[in-house]
């Protein structure tokens, strides 16, 4: 028997998240506050035959930007508290949009359970999705459709989570200058120790966007100010040869991947 498996929801507002939540755990759930921050934190358990899963229900964001308080507390409990999977929660009639999401999830490297809510929205307005292209395209990512309003896809979704889900290797291509300047910060990052739950990758891209948030992460290690100079000698050459600030390139390049 298993038991106390750490599971998080996240997604964006509107996605049907909580109502997914709600199915899963029913009135196994309490609601309190992320320590030191006023967002709500709802937390509860889901049983499945011999399996019990501790599910989050994270802050409903568009982004693990950290450029609000809920982004912020989402995407530290992912790299802080590391849940075994993560579910992502989308609207299955607004993949434009909820896929962003998704994107900056598969690269925290970890188990995935992608659900497609909202499936009759999607056949209502005519949305057709290939789910099995859709799956490849994501790197063999697991795929649920549910209806949450409805309770379709409860069962689907328990049962997926008691399989194998492996850690994403997905990687979307930032073009040959951004893929060199990743290499190097991963190079200069070899002699720290960085935890598991922290991807070499996605941390040298956070470098390069100089996010100031990723210092509140209580488990990243000190990097020391020699290879903290390096990389703004690379961020700065970077910009110039982009011609563009890092972050807006990075994001254009989700959104050439989501077209």
């Amino acid at each position: 028997m298993f038991s106390n498996i750490p599971v998080a929801l996240a997604g964006n507002p509107n996605a049907g998240k909580t109502t997914i939540f709600n199915n899963l755990t029913g009135a196994n759930q309490r609601v309190g506050n992320y320590p030191g921050v006023t967002v709500e934190k709802r937390v509860g358990k889901a049983r499945f035959k011999e399996t019990t899963f501790n599910i989050v229900d994270l802050p409903g964001t568009y982004s693990l930007a950290a450029t609000a308080e809920d982004e912020l507390v989402a995407r530290n409990y992912l790299l802080q508290d590391n849940p075994a999977v993560i579910i992502n929660v989308i609207d299955a009639s607004n993949l434009y949009r909820n896929l962003f999401l998704t994107l900056e999830l598969l690269e925290l490297e970890k188990p995935m359970l992608l659900v497609l809510n909202m499936i009759d929205a999607a056949q209502i307005q005519g949305t057709k999705i290939d789910i099995t292209n859709l799956a490849t395209t994501l790197s063999g990512l697991k795929i649920v459709t549910a209806i949450g309003s409805k309770q379709v896809g409860t069962q689907e979704i328990l049962e997926t989570l008691t399989t194998e889900l492996k850690s994403s290797n997905f990687k979307i291509d930032y073009g040959c200058q951004l893929e060199k300047s990743i290499s190097n910060i991963i190079q200069l990052l070899e002699p720290l120790v960085i935890p598991a739950n922290i991807p070499p990758r996605w941390l040298a891209l956070k470098l390069l966007e100089n996010d100031a948030a990723l210092f509140t992460l209580q488990n990243l290690p000190l990097i020391p100010e020699n290879i903290m100079c390096e990389i703004q000698k690379l961020r700065t050459t970077l910009t110039g040869e982009l011609a563009e600030d890092i972050s807006l390139y990075i994001t254009g390049k989700k959104y050439e991947f989501i077209n």
